[in-house]
């Protein structure tokens, strides 16, 4: 190893570190600093260490200009084939032109492993460059032009090392060298002050190379991945840095008029309610529950907001449209993990027909506003200190079209954050876990941030839920047959089963598997009981029916329940471009929620096809998530990998045969121009069959001598026209004369390619070898009996 070695090799791997930092601040573009720090560092460390291991194994085993190059073409590949793989398993992944600059930067991260060796350096340094030039349309953030001066610093320092290496090889070692230290400092420094120039006077042209891929907009392409857009791109913020601009605003679909309340989402969606012929209640209730309930029908002002009967006329066919329709009837925009439920009103009692709306507590807790990272927090909870507990999760709802004053929040919601407003008053209680703004409607696009925590399963199901509250009815069930018979069918799915979380996740499983969910389904007119007409006869209906069957079985068995209205975030409607998850009016959804305590809520979710919201996932969960969505790929598709498995190992076996037919049939379709041409192309493919074979031309053995005396094995016919052929190749390579050789036929290249094939080159080697005769000449038999067989 020479001794430029310890200036110029640590200047590569530096080079190829900072082109790799360059693209992490493209791609977070002013995001987690922190993350992308540890990310770095990461690759930073592997590289140094990939870099001092490669070295060592060199100097045992000479690998690296084997396979040097088709690892760092295999890493490229390999980086676009993960990106694919995640599209198509996991519906996510980077846009196209970062998916091409992070293929780059691993290629240069390979080669700078590899620098020790002197062929990689200058391709680590040219890789690093296009690195770092094309990360430019990535980010407008001052750091990264803060590491394209040092880039090109260092880039100068080391254009100048290597070249001083290379010309010292040709020196004297008496010779006295002088380096221009003057042009090594002045140099850098002059192209450090261009670059620090460009951000100021050239920004809108390196942002304008966004247009170069449809993910970058301006192309007239989509792409479901874009991050940005320009001209005629996808014009959608996603508004990771300021929550207060995500989701369009300029964008006039959005802006429609109608402004539908929840109940007229619940009409639109489940039809309207037609009241029962009978005037009396549909099933008798306890006494306590049912002069509380006529004090509330007394006290109300709005009926509509505060029953919700399952009592319902059949609906007109009209479901969910395609994604354009959804995008444009938004309601509200959510922003972060989903799915997600948002709950707007909460019920307590329950009639037969018709849930009533919880009132709230005559002392309610005290809201307070509390400064968190200079922002102002309303204090829904002090805190969530019980262990059930594992995680937190914030989101952001953007309201568009939606009439209503409430504010939608998930389950166990800590605080909720309004910008710019900072006062008490602005905010009631209107129900229990339910908050209002103190007015009659919210703005459109109102951002409302909320923090809520989030349950942890394993903990849970560890845990007996609080009995029904004596002060509320949570536990209260109607008094009549069918109830009844609800609440043995309850104990009947239970039976065996230990009491707490297990038995309520019994009675979710058993709705969720058994029943079906129809959003056309409706009970009788004359139904006596809706909910036993559904648990016992139809077995479908919509998700009301769910949530109800739900609430007054788990109440049977003497658990605190209520049912709750609002909306539901659903994953499949999670929009790529804009990163937000629009909810319209067919989103809006009924669930139930126990209580485990401490005014402490925990959803559950009986209608199948909706979600709950868990913690964030631990990376063996992930890895699990993944086996099985691969799994179930791969089961899905078994015909089709077991055909490709097959042709792939066929054509991995027979390579070498696939191979040197390809040649021959590009020797047959595109001829050669002249005659020189041939004898050369002609002479390369030989070279490269014996090279398959194991049988490469030693360096410093000329072709005549390596024909002759090299390959024993060779039948005398074979060698007569490979020696013609080399007499043909070397005036093609150093004759002037334009007249090829006497006595030398020009068909012999077309005789050589066609019948000295490689199979016939390989038969006569494996005759030789199995009389002996090839023995003498051939430096390892097992490698070349390995490569014939």
């Amino acid at each position: 190893m020479s001794d430029d070695v310890p200036r110029v090799q640590p200047l590569t791997v530096a080079l190829a570190l900072l082109a790799a930092l360059a693209y992490e601040v493209g791609r977070s573009d002013g995001g987690d600093r922190l993350s992308m720090a540890a990310v770095f560092l990461g690759i930073a460390a592997g590289v140094v260490v990939l870099h001092l291991l490669a070295m060592r194994l060199e100097r045992r085993v000479a690998w690296t200009h084997r396979f040097g190059n088709p690892i760092a073409v295999g890493v490229g590949f390999g980086t676009l084939a993960v990106a694919y793989v995640q599209r198509m398993f996991f519906g996510t992944g980077l846009p196209f032109e970062m998916m091409l600059v992070a293929a780059l930067r691993n290629i240069v991260l390979v080669t700078a492993v590899l620098s020790y060796d002197p062929a990689f350096r200058r391709p680590t340094a040219i890789f690093g460059t296009f690195t770092i030039v094309f990360a430019t349309a990535l980010t407008t953030d001052p750091l990264f032009y803060g590491l394209v001066v040092l880039y090109a610093v260092l880039g100068v320092w080391w254009l100048m090392g290597t070249y001083w290496s290379t010309l010292r090889v040709n020196l004297l070692p008496s010779t006295e060298q002088h380096r221009p230290t003057r042009w090594m400092l002045s140099l850098p420094i002059l192209v450090a002050g261009c670059l620090l120039a460009m951000p100021l006077v050239a920004r809108d042209t390196t942002r304008a190379l966004m247009g170069i891929a449809p993910s970058s907009g301006g192309t007239g392409s989509y792409d479901p991945f874009a991050r940005d857009g320009v001209g005629n791109g996808d014009m959608l913020v996603a508004g990771e840095k300021d929550i207060q601009t995500f989701a369009p605003i300029d964008n006039a679909p959005f802006m429609q008029s109608h402004d539908p309340s929840l109940y007229d989402c619940f009409d639109e969606n489940y039809a309207e309610p037609f009241i029962p012929k009978k005037t009396e209640r549909a099933i008798s209730l306890p006494q306590e529950a049912l002069a509380e309930l006529r004090e509330r029908e007394l006290s109300k002002t709005e009926k509509a907001n505060r029953q919700f009967s399952i009592m319902r006329k059949h609906p007109n066919a009209k479901r969910r449209g395609d994604v354009d329709s959804i995008r444009n009837d938004a309601l509200l925009f959510v922003a972060g993990r989903v799915p997600v439920h948002l709950r707007l009103a909460v019920y307590d009692i329950f009639d037969g027909t018709s849930w009533s709306m919880e009132p709230m507590l005559p002392h309610p807790p005290q809201l307070q506003i509390a400064d968190v990272n200079e922002r102002p927090w309303l204090r829904v909870k002090r805190h969530l200190d019980r262990d059930e507990f594992r995680d937190d999760v914030t989101h952001a709802v953007k309201f568009v079209n939606l009439k209503t004053n409430r504010l939608p929040t998930p389950p166990n919601t800590l605080g909720i954050h309004i910008d710019q407003v900072d006062r008490e008053d602005m905010f009631r209680w209107v129900q229990p876990s339910i908050v209002r703004m103190s007015r009659d409607r919210i703005p459109s696009l109102l951002v409302v941030h909320t923090h809520a925590g989030l349950v942890d399963p394993d903990v849970l199901a560890e845990r007996i839920p609080a009995p029904p509250h004596a002060h509320r009815h949570h536990g209260r069930l109607p008094t009549d047959e069918a109830t009844k018979r609800i609440g043995e069918l309850a104990e009947e799915w239970v039976e065996g089963v230990p009491r707490g979380w297990p038995q309520i996740n019994r009675i979710v499983e058993r709705l969720r598997t058994d029943y079906v969910l129809d959003h056309a389904a409706r009970p009788p007119r004359d139904a006596d009981s809706p909910v036993a007409h559904f648990l016992f006869e139809s077995r479908r209906g919509p998700d009301y029916m769910f949530a109800t069957s739900a609430v007054l079985m788990v109440r049977s068995l003497g658990y605190s329940c209520r049912y709750v209205s609002g909306f539901y975030a659903d994953p499949d409607d999670y929009d790529l471009r804009s990163r937000h998850t629009p909810i319209r009016s067919d989103d809006v959804h009924v669930w139930a929620e126990v209580n485990i305590g401490a005014d402490t809520w925990i959803t559950i979710e009986p209608t199948p096809g909706y979600e709950v919201l868990g913690p964030e996932p631990t990376v063996w969960d992930r890895t699990v998530e993944m086996a099985v969505v691969v799994a179930a790929w791969v089961t899905r598709n078994a015909v089709a990998l077991t055909v490709t498995c097959v042709l792939v190992t066929l054509v991995w076996w027979f390579r070498a045969s696939l191979a040197d037919s390809g040649r021959r049939l590009a020797w047959s379709w595109w001829p050669s121009r002249d005659e020189r041409s041939s004898a050369l192309r002609a002479w390369r493919i030989v070279e490269q069959r014996l090279a398959t074979l194991e049988q490469p031309r030693p360096p410093g053995v000329t072709p005549r001598a390596w024909v002759a005396g090299r390959l024993p094995w060779l039948e005398p016919d074979t060698r007569d026209r490979l020696l013609e052929l080399v007499r043909l190749a070397e005036w093609a390579t150093y004759s002037i004369d334009s007249s090829r050789p006497e006595r030398v036929d020009a068909s012999v290249c077309d005789q050589v390619v066609q019948q000295d094939t490689f199979r016939s080159l390989r038969r006569m080697a494996r005759r030789a070898s199995s009389d002996g005769d090839a023995r003498s000449a051939v430096a390892q038999p097992r490698t070349l009996q390995g490569s014939l067989s």
